[in-house]
Order: C-alpha cells, then sequence, then structure tokens
C-alpha cells in the first residue's frame, strides 16, 4: 500500500515535467479522516495524505488526478457494545488497521474571490484500493481464542471536494478543504469524510 502511494506520487512529479511548470499546479493536504457509513462506528477517527496534480485549461478550469492514502485503527469498545460483549466478563484485545488507497481522476473550478483568494470545488472518479488486518483475542477465564483477519479489493469510487486558498497565483498558497468519498462495494457502499489543511504551487 505504501509503495502504490509513493508510485502515485511519483506519477504526479512525472506529469509535472511532463507539462510545464507554468501550466501545472502541484499540491497536496493532510487532516483527519472518518468512515461515516455503516460499521463507520467501529473505526476511531483516521488520517489522510494527499498528493495531486493538475493542468490549468483556463484560469478557472483544470483537469487533472489525485492519490490518497487514509487508515484507520479499530474503537475496541464500539466493538464489544457492536457484539452486546460485557467487558466485564469476557477479555478481548484488538489490533489492526483499515487503508484506503486511491488513484482518482479529477476536474476543478475555482471563482476568484480577491485577487489572493480563490474558492474551489474538485470532483472525480477512479479506484479505491481497501485492505482491513486485524487481530481479536478474547478470553474468558482459563479460556481464549484468537482470530485474524487480512483483506483486500478494489472498488471504483467517487469524490466531491471544497475549498478556499489562500496566496498569490505561481507562488506557495494555503488553503483549507473537505471531501466526500463514495466507494461502491458489493450490496452497499462505504463513505468517507476528511477536512485538511493543504498547500499548491
Amino acid at each position: 500500500m505504501k509503495n502504490l502511494f509513493i508510485l502515485g506520487v511519483a506519477v504526479s512529479f512525472v506529469s509535472l515535467a511532463a507539462f510545464g511548470q507554468s501550466d501545472v499546479r502541484l499540491g497536496g493536504s493532510i487532516g483527519p479522516s472518518k468512515i461515516v457509513s455503516d460499521n463507520g462506528d467501529v473505526w476511531r477517527l483516521g488520517f489522510y495524505l494527499s498528493g495531486d496534480v493538475f493542468y490549468r485549461v483556463s484560469d478557472s478550469f483544470e483537469v487533472g488526478g489525485v492519490v490518497n492514502l487514509h487508515r484507520f485503527a479499530p474503537d475496541e469498545d464500539a466493538l464489544m457494545d457492536k457484539a452486546g460483549l460485557n467487558s466485564s466478563i469476557y477479555d478481548i484485545d484488538v489490533s489492526g488497521s483499515s487503508t484506503f488507497f486511491q488513484i482518482l481522476s479529477a476536474v476543478r473550478t475555482s471563482i476568484q474571490l480577491s485577487p489572493k483568494t480563490d474558492l474551489f470545488v474538485s470532483g472525480g472518479f477512479g479506484v479505491t484500493f481497501m485492505r482491513m488486518q486485524s487481530e481479536v483475542r478474547a478470553s474468558i477465564g482459563w479460556i481464549s481464542a484468537s482470530d485474524e483477519i487480512d483483506e483486500s479489493e478494489a472498488r471504483p469510487s467517487l469524490f466531491i471536494a471544497n475549498g478556499i486558498y489562500f496566496g498569490s497565483a505561481g507562488k506557495f498558497r494555503f488553503g483549507i478543504n473537505i471531501a466526500f468519498h463514495h466507494i461502491f462495494i458489493e450490496n452497499g457502499s462505504t463513505q468517507l469524510l476528511t477536512a485538511g489543511f493543504g498547500i499548491s504551487k
């Protein structure tokens, strides 16, 4: 999963060199990420890292790509409550993580609120690679048992984002953003909500 993220960032830099710096914006962001769909309550608030590259078609319209990495840890108390287990009777230890890596094509449109302030909306589609790794160890008295899960799949996904950047064109710009991700899974969907701090040039 980390190798995929590095590959995605490398592709962004290659794209930057291919187009020409004046027409390309390279950026990234970081912040909290939350699973907000069914069973999202059994995962703690996580984090995400993002990298993007956009080619400027006009002053207000860009096309490009985005790579995202989201990571979450299980909420042991929520898992026990959901399973109806009493912590005073059972001794349960849950470890592991849930990782989402996304490669997304995107378009972005912006409105200049002032010479140094841009409001933007972006959206697109692509693929999300999901991996869940966990180990559950349970015991009651002298009886104990454990189980491990390591599952991976790739699913189509959509996203929409909104944010604001501050700074002059051609220089480093700083901003904030929120994004909603919809991932199509078998017999349903998974949604992620992120809020972050970004930098772009």
